[in-house]
């Protein structure tokens, strides 16, 4: 399996919104009212700055109506965004040694990350507080337009790299989970990027946006589910005798868009497990009791291991048939459902 890194770096630094929030605009005013309070457009005006005010009983309050302000105004759901930035970081941080997290620029983009963790998530915002003596609050924010806009064209064309980078990897070993996982993570820079360029389109006050090179993120999805069903799975599971877990075991691999076969020929991983089930010997008349065991390990054609799982448990019931039938139910809602389906999406970020 190709675990050669990118040919060229990673631009993880450009994925998440930085923690821009300028110094020396967080003060509060009192005293003379300024003039934004009531004529901002006279002091901002609209073709250099997207700027608004709001009123709040306190400084918190004043500041989170002007955010939220702000933030309708881009059209752009800014903590998903910025909560999406974070989860990725997380994911390949896990990772360790021989993975993006030993990249200095990794290193860097998660330093952001944590920085940004409490603010906004907007590039360039700019603040100003005023109490009048009535005891209201007025906040203004802002953004200029040229600045943030120049600021977010470097971001676009950095991350459209890193989504090209990805996809030339992903195009270098097709039919593999590595593939698969190379598209995913290249899915979801596109979407944060299509967030940059929606807010590009409100800052920007004049001139048409250029599409970028990976055309967006429906695209980029597309490509992932393409790549998906390259991907087959030798199902083999003994002691499945009603092939209830075979059809478990194949749906959690279809649900994520992979094609499963009985035929080995076919797949370019095989997939084997084993189900036992045995009555547990209990001192307890209302009761009768199963203990059963699940193991399970995917494989490459060389017959390496890359993942395996297991689970053992007990189940009761008023009589041994119904037992094993309940000890059969969680074991396949366990496949489904909890523990396999964890396990099997943590193998896949592992992949990056």
């Amino acid at each position: 399996m190709n675990r050669n890194p990118l040919r060229r770096p990673l631009y993880l630094l450009t994925l998440v919104f930085p923690a821009l929030i300028l110094p020396g605009f967080g003060f509060s005013q009192s005293g003379r009212q300024p003039r934004w309070v009531n004529d901002p457009q006279a002091v901002y005006p609209d073709r250099d700055w997207l700027c608004f005010v709001e009123t709040g009983g306190d400084r918190p309050s004043a500041e989170a109506a002007a955010m939220n302000a702000l933030a309708q105004s881009i059209r752009v759901d800014v903590k998903s965004v910025t909560d999406m930035n974070q989860t990725l970081v997380r994911r390949v941080t896990s990772r360790g040694n021989n993975s993006l997290s030993e990249s200095a620029e990794y290193k860097k983009f998660a330093q952001d990350v944590a920085a940004s963790s409490t603010v906004s998530g907007l590039i360039g915002v700019e603040k100003e507080f005023w109490s009048g003596r009535n005891g209201d609050t007025y906040a203004l924010v802002r953004m200029n337009r040229a600045g943030c806009s120049d600021r977010y064209r470097t971001l676009i064309a950095e991350n459209e790299r890193l989504i090209e980078a990805l996809t030339e990897r992903a195009g270098a070993m097709p039919g593999t989970f590595d593939a698969y996982e190379n598209l995913a993570f290249a899915e979801q820079v596109a979407e944060i990027t299509d967030s940059y360029i929606m807010i590009l389109s409100v800052l920007q006050s004049e001139g048409a946006l250029q599409k970028p090179r990976y055309g967006n993120a429906g695209m980029v999805k597309m490509l992932l589910q393409n790549a998906a069903r390259l991907v087959v799975v030798n199902i083999r599971i003994a002691g499945d005798t009603d092939n209830r877990l075979s059809k478990a075991f194949a749906a959690a691999f279809s649900t994520r868009g992979f094609r499963t076969t009985a035929r080995a020929g076919e797949a370019a991983y095989i997939f084997q497990a084993s189900y036992r089930a045995e009555p547990s010997p209990q001192q307890d008349p209302d009761f009768k009791y199963v203990n059963y065991v699940v193991t399970a390990a995917l494989l490459n054609k060389q017959n390496e291991e890359l993942m395996s799982w297991s689970l053992s448990d007990r189940e009761g019931h008023m009589d041994y048939a119904r037992a094993y039938q309940q000890a059969l139910r969680a074991t396949e809602k366990a496949i489904n459902e909890k523990e396999f389906a964890a396990a099997l999406d943590a193998y896949l970020a592992s992949l990056l």
